[in-house]
């Protein structure tokens, strides 16, 4: 389909994956270090099957009982409340999964849920709403980021403590997150 609207919306949705599936990625690797889970792999296994609301109120657990820093404590409880309060587990739902088709408003799609919030019931989707849910989650994404960065940092004496910009924020989990207990940069075996 060469419909510009209909692009412009796949562009949008895909924008809300990319942000939800950040957010799934940097809550496991805030419980693996929570936990003191140094191998990867097994971080990976413990976190799987888990989605994002369950993912958060396990890192909120374990920030607690480790008795994390505050500044990490209200990053965690602040992803875990705006879950809730915004409703963006069912926004990104009916966004990624929903029906979408065509209706005669510009800038809008009907989407219908087969299963979830709201039963089958045909409803619109703005443009507008898409773009706000995305440009939301990359803010939570950030926010979280930055707070998950200063607390691994803080467990790590070789990591940069000061962090300028969220992608050198990123290189740096991701270093972390790779490298085994020994402390040499082979990563898990």
């Amino acid at each position: 389909m060469n419909d510009p609207h209909y692009a412009n919306r796949i562009a949008q949705i895909g924008n809300i994956c990319v942000q939800w599936s950040a957010l799934e990625y940097h809550t496991a690797i805030a419980i693996w270090n929570l936990a003191g889970v140094v191998d990867q792999e097994i971080g990976k296994i413990l976190t799987a099957n888990l989605d994002l609301k369950q993912r958060v109120g396990m890192a909120f657990a374990l920030a607690h009982t480790v008795n994390a820093p505050i500044p990490f404590k209200n990053a965690i409880k602040a992803l875990q409340t705006a879950l809730q309060n915004e409703d963006l587990i069912h926004r990104r739902n009916q966004a990624v999964h929903g029906i979408h088709f065509q209706i005669d408003e510009p800038g809008a799609a009907g989407i219908e849920m087969h299963r979830g919030k709201g039963g089958r019931v045909q409803r619109i989707q703005r443009d507008k709403d898409l773009n706000q849910l995305g440009a939301r989650l990359a803010e939570l994404r950030d926010s979280f980021l930055l707070a998950l960065t200063a607390y691994v940092a803080n467990l790590h004496a070789d990591a940069v403590a000061s962090i300028p910009s969220v992608k050198e924020a990123l290189a740096i989990i991701e270093n972390i997150a790779s490298t085994n207990s020994r402390g040499d940069d082979k990563g898990p075996e």
